[in-house]
């Protein structure tokens, strides 16, 4: 059987620590069925899953209400995992090219500068991006209307009590 893979390679001396840690983070991730397989690497290289797609906001500009809707909520989900595990994706307040669509099927890939961290972050930054300007006036092109003021009060909530509860809350206003 062949499979397609992405190998990236230490380019310099001094990032050897971020290949490394994708490493242990992909391995992390993957459990939860998050992030291109890892299949094996060392502090010089990097071998994982291929992700053959298009970018998030290729996606966006490319498919309708229902299909996005399905994949925000498909994302915010991935987001609170990472949350849960306590994982700090960074990105994810502009994940431009952090995230790609295989077919409908969204993919956080680049995890070299993510880590540990005790505060719940990722949910937040992702409804940080789907808030911005320039992606609510995309997704109200689609038919999605978001107000950033509803926004902002349930991602607040949700960063002071970043429980399922709150999460849930924020995931309802996507679907209307």
């Amino acid at each position: 059987t062949q499979i397609d893979v992405a190998v990236k390679v230490r380019k310099r001396e001094d990032i050897d620590y971020y290949l490394e840690n994708e490493a242990n983070i992909l391995k992390q991730v993957n459990k939860k069925k998050i992030g291109p397989k890892f299949y094996f690497g060392n502090r010089d290289y990097l071998v994982m899953e291929f992700i053959d797609g298009v970018f998030i906001e290729e996606y966006l500009h490319n498919n309708n209400k229902a299909k996005i809707t399905m994949a925000l909520i498909e994302l915010l989900n991935q987001c609170y995992t990472l949350d849960e595990a306590s994982i700090n994706k960074l990105e994810m307040h502009k994940p431009v090219r952090h995230i790609i669509f295989n077919k409908d099927t969204p993919v956080l890939i680049d995890f070299e500068r993510s880590g540990k961290a005790e505060e719940k972050r990722n949910v937040t930054q992702f409804v940080q991006y789907i808030g911005s300007t320039r992606i609510g006036a995309l997704l109200l092109s689609k038919g999605i209307m978001l107000f950033k003021d509803d926004l902002i009060k349930l991602a607040r909530q949700y960063k002071n009590e970043p429980n399922k509860i709150n999460f849930n809350r924020i995931v309802k206003l996507i679907e209307k």
